[in-house]
């Protein structure tokens, strides 16, 4: 199986930064932190903890919608970790303040442009579940520190071929959940260093040749629930280091899976309601598990041949 939650759209809002000492829970237990409201409390939060000394700080599912005053991120001065996800916030201009921050969930606001000036430092940021509908409302994402990105869920048609121009850290990307149509080559040839992408559950009928070509550490690719033309087939080919490829409810490939090479490094494709009427057949030898439910397969004995030979169905 693909590794869980590649082709599924969850998101974890709670994640915890990699190697992380924090404790984010010590902040969650603190009913006045818990109550905090920026409109109302003149900012009582300063009264009951030594701000510089804070290195996480969760104000999550709160009611804000003006982000963080200039005179209290002044007194953030280790400030790592940074959870405001299920707010309110429109903007973020106010985070030019706090450029230690590591980590930032923004997820599921009102968000409809991102800056990230002065956020040098940042590894992860969520984006997610926001209203953001042009990638030129990102650009440029300066961030050449950046391992973890994701602007699932938002409105995304395009993706400016220069988005992605200052990422070269990234490992992973999630931009599923979107409205994207096309994908052209420029897109993420800059990426070196990506490990996965999920681009599922966009409108993706075109895909380039050697989109994914560059990405030469890409493992795990989810393009599941997209609408994928035949032609665009051959661009899924020689990817180098591809481990797992979803390509479930395409329905658009069946005709034209048996014309898929997979390369040798390939372990798990997912196939299913893709309209197949037969398995392909010049699939790698390396291929362990193999998903084809919901299609129009008629199991002959070379089919069971494929079967001995170690694929899982």
């Amino acid at each position: 199986m693909l590794e869980r939650g590649f082709h599924e759209n969850s998101h974890d809002k709670t994640l915890s930064p990699v190697k992380s000492d924090y404790n984010v829970k010590d902040f969650q237990s603190k009913p006045e932190l818990a109550n905090y409201s920026l409109r109302r409390s003149n900012y009582e939060i300063s009264h009951y903890y030594n701000l510089s000394d804070i290195s996480a700080l969760d104000l999550s599912r709160n009611n804000l919608s003006e982000g963080l005053p200039d005179q209290l991120q002044a007194k953030f001065s280790i400030l790592l970790w940074l959870d405001m996800s299920e707010n309110k916030l429109t903007t973020t201009e106010w985070l030019r303040n706090i450029p230690t921050l590591k980590y930032l969930n923004l997820s599921c606001n009102h968000l409809t442009t991102f800056s990230s000036t002065h956020l040098a430092q940042l590894t992860r940021l969520d984006l997610s579940s926001n209203a953001i509908a042009n990638s030129s409302a990102l650009t440029p994402l300066v961030l050449r520190n950046l391992t973890d990105l994701d602007l699932s869920c938002n409105q995304l048609e395009t993706i400016d071929k220069g988005l992605f121009f200052h990422t070269r850290a990234l490992q992973r990307l999630d931009i599923s959940g979107n409205a994207i149509k096309r994908l052209n080559r420029s897109i993420f040839y800059n990426l070196i260093n990506l490990e996965h992408l999920n681009l599922a559950g966009n409108r993706i009928d075109v895909i380039e040749n050697d989109t994914f070509s560059y990405l030469l550490n890409l493992q795990f690719l989810d393009l599941s629930q997209n609408e994928i033309g035949p032609d665009s087939i051959r661009a899924l080919q020689g990817i180098p280091a591809l481990i797992g490829l979803s390509l479930a409810h395409n329905a658009r490939l069946g005709t034209v899976m048996h014309e898929f090479v997979a390369s040798w490094s390939l372990k798990e494709l997912d196939a299913s309601g893709t309209g197949l009427c037969r398995i392909p057949t010049a699939l790698a030898q390396s291929v362990k598990s193999l998903k084809l439910a919901n299609n129009l397969l008629n199991l002959n004995q070379h089919a069971f041949h494929l079967l001995r030979s170690g694929w899982v169905l």
